[in-house]
């Protein structure tokens, strides 16, 4: 393995779910990071511990920027970071019981009651994480809100993943650890034990195979999209929205911007309807970053109907 190795990676490239030991070249233990920020411990923990694989997990596409950076500079060899969504991450890209230890270093409290939905360590997480987590593997956690403490060792106890083993571990330093001690705030660590293996089965959608749609008769892309209206169609808990339509410089495709939703799950992407010869091909964009399910199988359904209506 060599400091060539590409550092940031995008999981939805792979074969999921993910063989890591092949992204990094070799078997080692593997630990994650979730919310690396600027990659303060990702850079640390790699210097600590050549030994292992460890791989990061961020929404923020700035942070994944400023973590890369840094990395690259330093010659790190075993980190690779990727701007994903931690949960569906772990759920779609990170084999079952694959996972040493997991670190989370003060996550959004997100402290208003109206809020507490978004908050990321929900028992469902923890069940997600915990069947990704070897046999008696840790999770690590740091805040400085005692209320999202508390709430967190609530949730973990009922998801019957995790076991609390200790209040306090030294946390590293990071940008926001530093940030909080240096306005007197209190720093409460977490250490979990994983004791039960549960089946995260039903958590996110199924992922499916993709076939594109054939539409004979080559229907016209320039008609469709200037007479283009919104389309949204609802089936139990899930909901497909048909939003915007652009046309390419050469009329011979045509992008629809969609959204699906199921069981909360949401994804943003492009259809492509292309003319090829005498037909079109109706599928998801090239290279999107897409999980597909069965909500994305109803989209690309609804957009063949839609530009072929007569079928």
């Amino acid at each position: 393995m060599g400091d060539k190795e590409p550092i940031v990676i995008d999981p939805f490239s792979f074969k999921r779910p993910i063989s890591w030991p092949d992204v990094f070249g070799r078997e080692a233990p593997l630990e994650l990071e979730i919310g690396f920020g600027r990659g303060d411990f990702l850079l640390q923990r790699s210097r600590e511990r050549p030994d292992i694989n460890i791989i990061g997990f961020e929404v923020s596409s700035l942070s994944v920027m400023k973590a890369w950076r840094r990395l690259a500079r330093e010659s790190v060899s075993n980190v690779r970071i990727a701007k994903a969504e931690s949960a569906s991450a772990l759920f779609y890209f990170v084999p079952e019981r694959s996972l040493s230890r997991t670190w989370i270093l003060f996550p959004e409290p997100w402290p208003k009651a109206r809020h507490e939905k978004r908050r990321l360590l929900s028992r469902d997480f923890f069940r997600i994480l915990a069947s990704r987590t070897a046999d008696g593997g840790e999770l690590l956690l740091a805040t400085d809100w005692p209320q999202y403490r508390d709430w967190i060792i609530s949730e973990a106890s009922a998801s019957g993943a995790f076991s609390i083993e200790s209040r306090a571990w030294p946390v590293p330093a990071t940008k926001y650890h530093e940030k909080w001690r240096g306005e007197g705030r209190e720093i409460y660590s977490l250490l979990f034990i994983k004791s039960h293996h549960p089946d995260a089965s039903g958590l996110f959608p199924e992922e499916v195979e993709m076939s594109q749609i054939k539409i004979e008769g080559c229907p016209d892309l320039a008609s469709a999209v200037a007479g283009f209206s919104p389309v949204e169609e609802r089936w139990g808990r899930g909901l497909l929205r048909i939003m915007k339509a652009y046309l390419s410089q050469d009329a011979g495709e045509a992008l629809f911007l969609c959204l699906t939703s199921e069981e909360g799950f949401i994804q943003k992407f492009h259809l492509s309807a292309k003319r090829v010869g005498d037909i079109v091909l109706v599928k998801p964009q090239d290279h999107a970053h897409l999980i597909i399910t069965h909500g994305v199988k109803r989209c690309v359904e609804a957009l063949a109907n839609m530009l072929n209506p007569g079928s």
